[in-house]
């Protein structure tokens, strides 16, 4: 929890983030396909943020993966809000 509070409020503040940190976002994230670890409300919660303030700069195969991320982990109010996003970012 300490780790996610953490990226969140970093993700939060919309700094001009290099590519490769955001890569490692949509890996950390996109891991969790693998492992079905429970997952709380501070991780949609920062999922949410990153994907509302760095989808821009998604390619469209991370898109994809977010995507299927959000078919594996749901939470009935935040998971819509992401999908819109980022189906936003792919049309």
């Amino acid at each position: 929890n300490t780790q996610l509070l953490f990226m969140k409020t970093l993700l939060d503040k919309k700094y001009s983030l290099p590519y490769a940190v955001i890569d490692g976002v949509i890996a950390f994230f996109t891991a969790f396909m693998t492992t079905q670890l429970l997952v709380n409300l501070l991780w949609h919660q920062t999922l949410l943020i990153f994907v509302q303030r760095y989808a821009n700069d998604f390619k469209p195969e991370q898109i994809q993966q977010l995507l299927k991320l959000c078919q594996s982990y749901k939470h009935h109010t935040i998971t819509p809000l992401v999908v819109v996003e980022l189906q936003k970012r792919r049309d």
